[in-house]
């Protein structure tokens, strides 16, 4: 009797570690990817909100708070991505604002713009959630190489 009671509070222990750690595990994951997509997005990531790549001044590419072009903005091998609402559209740019505010985005003559299904310029329009993916030009303006329409 003794060492089948024995037994399942060993068991009835082992179950109950297995289930906290599972939970443990679920938890983490969770924030591993919150953090993930924060850091693409811009949404500030866990312990820096709203600052995902720290020093907004250093180098290009780096991230996960080594530096980086600030919130609200990724950059991988020159290609800048930005996510915010569009301000104004013309014929060769749009005006922007992110969270590091306003910003200037011209179009490249094989800018691409996407939405769920494949858009032109005329998606673009104040309110509009966007994500700009191009490079930075010497006096700060984008030149796009794409644009998707966040919906």
């Amino acid at each position: 009797m003794k060492k089948s009671f024995v037994a399942l509070v060993v068991t009835v222990a082992v179950l109950a570690v297995a289930g906290i750690s599972f939970y443990a595990g679920m938890q983490y994951q969770k924030l591993i990817i919150r953090n993930q997509f924060a850091q693409r997005f811009g949404q500030g990531g866990a312990g820096q909100p709203g600052m995902p790549w720290g020093n907004p001044g250093a180098p290009n590419g780096m991230r996960s708070g080594a530096g980086g072009p600030g919130p609200g903005a990724f950059t991988e091998n020159g290609t800048v991505s930005l996510v915010g609402k569009v301000d104004s559209v013309s014929d060769t740019r749009l005006t922007m604002t992110t969270r590091m505010g306003a910003t200037t985005v011209r179009f490249e003559d094989t800018l691409r713009v996407l939405e769920t299904t494949p858009a032109s310029k005329n998606a673009l329009s104040p309110g509009a959630q966007v994500l700009v993916e191009g490079k930075r030009e010497s006096n700060g303006d984008i030149t796009a190489t794409k644009i998707t329409v966040v919906k």
